[in-house]
Order: structure tokens, then sequence, then C-alpha cells
């Protein structure tokens, strides 16, 4: 916080001859965060860690769907084409499906020409 008056805004500047503020106790912070709103919404001032929407991730989360959601899960993405293309024509299907499939969970510029 950044005291009013602060010289160049310093952050818990005190005027010479003010006494310091009064911090609450730790008592007093309990008290008052057991009404906070946890994982309340994306808003919310505290996230607890998990998989939950406004939850934060953990550090060390993959997307395999062990410890988080899968990306693309519940999309119906699919794919359409050869799984073991003949000719050039049929690779570009294969790829077109795949860039199609990939644009939906991720933010791709296509730069194919």
């Amino acid at each position: 916080m950044t005291t009013p008056n602060a010289p160049s805004g310093v952050v818990g500047y005190i005027p010479p001859g003010q006494p310091p503020p009064s911090l609450p106790t730790a008592l007093e912070v309990n008290l008052l965060h057991t009404k906070d709103d946890v994982d309340g919404g994306q808003q919310s001032h505290h996230h607890t860690l998990g998989p939950g929407r406004n939850q934060a991730a953990t550090g060390l989360h993959i997307h395999d769907g062990s410890n988080g959601r899968l990306i693309g899960k519940d999309m119906g993405l699919a794919l359409t084409g050869l799984k073991v293309p003949a000719t050039v024509a049929d690779c570009n299907v294969l790829i077109n499906s795949l860039y199609n499939a990939l644009s939906k969970v991720m933010d791709l510029r296509d730069a194919r020409t």
C-alpha cells in the first residue's frame, strides 16, 4: 500500500513524528479470512490449489487427465482422413483435419501457403 503524500510514492512511508499504523493481530486477520470468497469465482481474493474451475493449478500440473482436465475433453474433436495416407491429397486431408481440431483448443495462426 502506498501512503498518501509519501515522497515519490514510497511504500510504507511514515511521516516524521507520526506513529506507525496499528496492524491487525493474527487473530483478527484469521477472523477476516473466515468470510473471504475462497474459490467463489475467477475474481475471488483467494484460491486453493486443485482441478476446479475457480481453483489455481499446481505448478506440476499436466494436461493428460491424471491431475487436471484434458485439453479438448468433451469437445467432440475428431480427425478425418486415412490413418495411413497413400497420396499427397490424403495427407492434406489429414493435415487440414488436424489443424481444424487443434485450432479449437489452441490459438493457432495458419501461416500455410
